[in-house]
Order: structure tokens, then C-alpha cells, then sequence
């Protein structure tokens, strides 16, 4: 399903080198690389015309409102979103985990440097918002999530940019990627936690629980010192509700 974005790289240029059209990057100032971006965080898509296509921060659909993190290939087809625009969301790798579960796994490309997904967006007063076109998993990602972002080709993101595009040929790009083209690896729980954006998130798994420092990992807590209480006999202070 894609539950969390990456887009860790020096330079956004670095995103798009699957692109096989030139980007305006002007709007997009201050990069730092993004190790873990959550649904509500922002991420670098890239939009407009293929002969005009310019790179724009954008946030994540947070599930609010009129998008939401992930879009369904069957809605597409049917033409539900059809007053949203169309986007590509680069990224050289994501976040995957199975529901109910304590573990997560980094996905990346086993060919390329960069995948790109197909993605939909809305403009509005605070810039805009976008979300990542989804379909059934293939087997590389069918151990993961029950569904997989949709990943385009070079060429195909040229038609999915294009406004001409013909419904017949958009609809054609909803499909799984072929099997054997991603790969993955264990990570730690850290990047369950959107509050943590850090190379920590991104590193393998360690058995010994050393980089598992997650949103469920809990520091214990200190002993406090014991008192007599006059019969010889050690007596715990009472705790203070209000500290």
C-alpha cells in the first residue's frame, strides 16, 4: 500500500532521473532529504504538461477532506476522480508493513535508481494536496499489503501527464508492475512514527533490538530512592501526582 514515502536524496534533480522530460525545479527551495513522510507531510510531486512539467511541494492526503492517501485503480476507471489532476509522486524507495503487525520493510527498486508512482491532486489556498494511485499487490508485494501503488514507466509517465491522453489509454496504465522488479528489507518500527524523519528509519533491521527504537519501544523507568520510616523499615516515598 505504500504507508510511508521516501525521498532521500541530495538534490531534488536526483528524483528525476526517470523522467524522460525536463522539470522546472523553481519552486522548490530548501531541500533536505525526506527519510519518512507520513500521510500530512509534505513531498516533492511532479505536475502540468510533459512539455511544461514543474516540481511543487504538495502534502500527502492526511484522510481529511476530499482526497485521501491512497486512490483505487477501479474508482479511476469508473471516472470518479475525474475533476482531480494528474501527478507523479518520484521516489527512490517506501515504507511497506503487514496490518496488525510490528514490523516494516523498506521497498526499493532491484533496476533503477527511482520508482515513480502515478498520483492524483487537488490545488487549494495552502498549496495542494495529492494522493498515490493504487491496484491489487503483484508477488513482491503481496506478503506486505493487499494493495500496491501503481508504478509507470518513463514513457508512461508522459502519457499519464499529457491532458490528451485518451480514458482508454489512462485506464490501461492500472496495473500491478512485473514480479521481480522490487526489492525489500526489515527495517525497525521507527518509522511507524511520522514524528521521526532520520537515516535511523531507513537502516536493516537488528536483531538485537539496537535501531528499534519505534513508537512502541519505552525507556524504563528509574527506581526512586527509599526512605526509613523510623521502625528501621525502608519506605517508598508517595508519589507525587502533579510532577
Amino acid at each position: 500500500m505504500t504507508c510511508r514515502l521516501s525521498q532521500i536524496v541530495d538534490k531534488p534533480k536526483d528524483l528525476l532521473v526517470a523522467l524522460p522530460f525536463a522539470v522546472d525545479l523553481s519552486g522548490v527551495e530548501d531541500w533536505q532529504p525526506k527519510y519518512n513522510i507520513a500521510p500530512g507531510k509534505p513531498a516533492l510531486i511532479v505536475h502540468g504538461e510533459p512539455k511544461a512539467a514543474k516540481a511543487t511541494m504538495m502534502s500527502w492526503a492526511a484522510g481529511v477532506g476530499r482526497l485521501r492517501p491512497w486512490a483505487r485503480d477501479d474508482t479511476f476507471i469508473k471516472g470518479r476522480y475525474g475533476a482531480l489532476k494528474r501527478c507523479v509522486i518520484p521516489v527512490p524507495g517506501f515504507y511497506d508493513w503487514p496490518s496488525k503487525t510490528k514490523t516494516a520493510f523498506f521497498v526499493e527498486p532491484a533496476d533503477r535508481k527511482i520508482l515513480t508512482f502515478a498520483g492524483l491532486y487537488v490545488e487549494h489556498e495552502n498549496g495542494g494536496t495529492f494522493s498515490v494511485m493504487t491496484t491489487e499487490p503483484n508477488a513482491d508485494i503481496k506478503p506486505l499489503h493487499h494493495r500496491m501503488a501503481i508504478y509507470l514507466e518513463p514513457k508512461e509517465c508522459e502519457l499519464w501527464l499529457n491532458p490528451a491522453t485518451p480514458k482508454e489509454a489512462l485506464n490501461a496504465l492500472m496495473k500491478q508492475w512485473p514480479e521481480g522488479r522490487l526489492k525489500n528489507y526489515r527495517v525497525s518500527t521507527r518509522c511507524h512514527n511520522g514524528k521521526f524523519d532520520d537515516p535511523a528509519c531507513v537502516e536493516p533491521f537488528k536483531e538485537d533490538g539496537g535501531n528499534n527504537s519505534g513508537p512502541n519501544k519505552r525507556s524504563p523507568k528509574k527506581a526512586g530512592p527509599k526512605k526509613d520510616d523510623g521502625r528501621g523499615i525502608p519506605k517508598t516515598p508517595p508519589r507525587n501526582l502533579f510532577q
